[in-house]
């Protein structure tokens, strides 16, 4: 489980036990719900969309869901609001999502929908519209420790 800490440095505030043997959905989905239930309670759980292969690997796309219609009058609209609130709730879902200090065979990329659509960058001003991929994050993270 990752998280920004006051000064917006990087660092892993935990760890789950996830069988090994488990296919790589349900591990993400064991992380989704943990992170759910941690930070974003007040909102139906995450849901993985689909997964798409493309040439760098697997890249799997989360929705964001709620009964709002207007992403702009959202609660999740809302949590992207603000530097620190935007930055803790991108890196919550995706260095969460990603895994960056997993060995093991992991997704390559993630990409961000709001009710099973992509969200519009140029209106949101957001940077979770495109694909995030794990081999362009940072790496080595120590439990309540920068990540270098």
């Amino acid at each position: 489980m990752y998280s920004l800490d006051d000064n917006e440095k990087f660092l892993l505030e935990g760890r789950l036990v996830i069988d090994e043997s488990l296919p790589i959905q349900n591990k993400l989905r064991l992380l989704l719900d943990e992170v759910s239930r941690r930070h974003f309670s007040d909102l139906p759980p995450i849901e993985i969309l689909e997964t798409l292969k493309t040439k760098d690997g697997f890249v799997v796309v989360l929705n964001l869901t709620e009964d709002e219609q207007d992403f702009f009058q959202s609660k999740w609209y809302r949590r992207f609001q603000g530097s620190t609130g935007d930055s803790q709730t991108r890196f919550r879902l995706i260095y969460t999502s990603l895994q960056p200090d997993y060995p093991g065979f992991w997704f390559a990329g993630v990409k961000v929908f709001w009710n099973g659509k992509p969200i519009d960058s140029e209106d949101a001003d957001l940077f979770i519209s495109r694909i995030t991929y794990r081999s362009k994050m940072r790496k080595n993270c120590s439990i309540g420790q920068e990540c270098r």
